[in-house]
């Protein structure tokens, strides 16, 4: 047996170890198919919020709260004329609060509630109470794969 067959047989242990690791997304899943951890990390949803883009970028932030109380800012960027959010993670409902960003006014919020599914989605979102405010014209549905669609905004 030469060299480098020994040192892909010592090798062969130690990958299999790795697997036990939690930070491997690909070997961490539970016996459902569906990893927690990983899903915390990755959005739930996708919020657009139409024509709101100047030469700055996005005119709006957005802020998460949790049924805790925990508050996360949403990661927002410019898609042509719309300011494309991203949010959520694993099961609960979140409360979304929208400010200007010039001002950091309230414009308006929404409530979504992210349940557990089965794989691969692992997770359904749905708008339990939609916006009142500034964005009350629009029309928000959140769902898609892996529990990532996208909430799609249609003017009114």
């Amino acid at each position: 047996m030469g060299p480098m067959n020994r040192l892909l047989l010592a090798l062969v242990p130690l990958g299999a170890l790795l697997c036990l690791v939690p930070a491997v997304p690909g070997c961490a899943a539970d016996s459902s198919g569906c990893n927690d951890g990983q899903l915390a990390l990755e959005p739930a949803f996708y919020i657009p919020f139409v024509g709101r883009v100047d030469e700055d970028g996005c005119t709006v932030t957005a802020f998460i709260y949790d049924e805790d109380g925990n508050r996360l800012r949403m990661q927002c960027s410019a898609y042509e004329t719309d300011c494309l959010c991203q949010g959520g993670g694993v099961a609960g409902v979140y409360e979304i609060v929208v400010y200007d960003r010039d001002t950091s006014v309230e414009i308006d919020d929404l409530q979504v509630t992210i349940s557990a599914a089965g794989p691969p989605e692992c997770r359904e979102s749905e708008v339990t109470r939609g916006f009142d405010g500034a964005f009350r014209h629009q029309v928000f549905g959140i769902g898609g794969a892996g529990g990532a669609g996208g909430a799609g905004g249609a003017e009114h």
